[in-house]
Formats: structure tokens, C-alpha cells, sequence
């Protein structure tokens, strides 16, 4: 299954979490009303996995003795709400969460060693 299948659930079973289990990818749900706006909401996790494929990148470098650089870490602001047709806001939180708990492993990985 694709990106855009797994993000819109596209067939199978909801996963217990949002993450899908290790590396995975959870699923966001439309709201009926309410929710997190679905354009702001991409671009956030974009933002965020962007920013975990920079840390990674720094990660593997350091191991290897290269010279790396960590990437600055923005302040993040949760996408706005809309009245209807949102993502899920419970699904939402919960996977931007898992997004930022990652970054910070990553940051405590570079600083720590």
C-alpha cells in the first residue's frame, strides 16, 4: 500500500496506535466535524519528518567520524482547526507526538555520544 493510502486509510484495519508499530506509518482519520486542517496538517508532519530524515542523515555521519551539521529545530505550532472534514484531532496529536518523540531521541543521540 502507498504513502497517501496508509495517511488516508486505505483498506486493512486501523492499527491499535497511530504509529503503526517501529518505523511504521499510522493513519489519520477524517472528522465529521471539527478536526485539524488537512493541508496545514501535511505540511506540518512534512515539516517534521523532513526534519528526522536530516537528523538521521547527522546520525549516521557522526558514527562514521564525517563531519556533520544538526539542523536547527524550528518552533512547531499545531496545524488550525477547521469546523468539518478535518483529521481526526486524537489521531492527529497522537502521531505529530510520535513524529516529535523521535526528533528528540535523534537529538539526544547526536548530543549524548
Amino acid at each position: 500500500m502507498g504513502f497517501f493510502g496508509k495517511l488516508f486509510g486505505g483498506g486493512g484495519e486501523r492499527p491499535s496506535d497511530n504509529t503503526g508499530g517501529p518505523g511504521g506509518m499510522g493513519m489519520l482519520r477524517t472528522a465529521r466535524s471539527g478536526g485539524y486542517d488537512k493541508t496545514a496538517t501535511l505540511t506540518a508532519i512534512d515539516a517534521l519528518t523532513s526534519e528526522i530524515m536530516l537528523l538521521k542523515e547527522a546520525v549516521e555521519a557522526k558514527e562514521k567520524g564525517e563531519p556533520f551539521r544538526v539542523p536547527h529545530g524550528g518552533k512547531f505550532e499545531m496545524p488550525p482547526t477547521v469546523r468539518a472534514g478535518g483529521f481526526n484531532e486524537q489521531d492527529t496529536e497522537e502521531y505529530i507526538a510520535s513524529l516529535q518523540a523521535e526528533i528528540e531521541k535523534l537529538r539526544l543521540s547526536i548530543h549524548n555520544s
